[in-house]
């Protein structure tokens, strides 16, 4: 079983192709969004 990532604005412009991937491959893509802090 293979695994890659991908950020959060690429998978959401490819979403389509990234989920045939994981299913003709049966591939795990992680998905990461930056982290954003907060000053308050």
């Amino acid at each position: 079983m293979l695994s890659g990532e991908t950020s959060y604005s690429h998978a959401k412009a490819n979403l389509a192709s990234i989920l045939d991937k994981v299913v003709e491959e049966q591939e795990i893509i992680v998905i990461k969004r930056p982290i954003i802090k907060m000053w308050l």
